[in-house]
């Protein structure tokens, strides 16, 4: 299903997404509209994860998705938490970092076939305080090759998107404490700045917090380089 568009030039950008049973899966599709009565499929990339939503920034679109826990088996909670967290710290120790990161594979194009991850080791960060399990990405989607399009990951949620010239930023709930299977409720929004003002590029900055809750995109605004909120 798609929900949602970017018009590039001669170009529409398609995003969508479909989920199995055990994972999600964003796909970008780039469609060739310079003849209209006749579009032709350039290319279809599909990423683990789901799109947050996306922004065309100075001509360039800019995909926020999220992808969702490491593909490990965790140990379950049945009463023995000592047992369970041991387990479980053993799991991630002897797991590999490409179970980690979300993976990239183009189904349609002329590199149909090929896959790979979608963010750099060195490009995946994590903010001071706990903000989610997932994977929050930015990717900035190259329009003639989409499989080297770059990324850049923070460690937290994203729901609510905004952006100026030059910075991306993503609001999410924030997160109080964390026991067993349950969270605390907290009366906060975290907001995830990356630097867009690369064109081939965006890069994680800095993470914040604000009492309350934002109402949605609407809520943000930017000036003077100055995020309000």
């Amino acid at each position: 299903s798609t929900n949602q568009m970017l018009m590039v030039g001669d170009k529409v950008v398609l995003l969508g997404g479909h989920a199995d049973q055990f994972r999600s899966y964003a796909t970008v599709a780039v469609v060739d509209v310079s003849r209209p009565e006749k579009p032709v499929l350039a290319s279809r990339l599909q990423v683990e994860g789901t799109v947050v939503s996306a922004r065309l920034i100075g001509g360039v679109p800019r995909i926020v998705l999220h992808s969702g826990g490491p593909e490990v088996r965790f140990a379950q909670y049945d009463g023995d938490d000592g047992k369970a967290t041991a387990e479980n710290r053993q799991t991630i120790e002897s797991s590999g970092l490409e179970a980690w990161i979300p993976n990239w594979s183009m189904t349609e194009g002329p590199k149909k076939g090929s896959s790979g991850r979608l963010v750099g080791f060195d490009d995946v960060y994590r903010p001071p305080s706990f903000a989610g399990f997932g994977l929050l990405t930015v990717m900035t989607l190259n329009m003639a090759d989409p499989s080297a399009s770059d990324a850049s990951s923070v460690l937290a949620d994203g729901t609510t998107v905004y952006a100026s010239a030059s910075r991306l930023y993503v609001g999410s709930n924030g997160w109080g404490q964390v026991t067993a299977q349950s969270v605390a409720p907290v009366n906060e929004t975290l907001v995830h700045a990356f630097d867009v003002s690369a064109a081939d590029r965006a890069v994680y900055k800095v993470s914040g917090k604000v009492s309350g809750f934002v109402k949605g995109q609407f809520s943000f605004s930017e000036h003077e380089g100055v995020l309000r909120v």
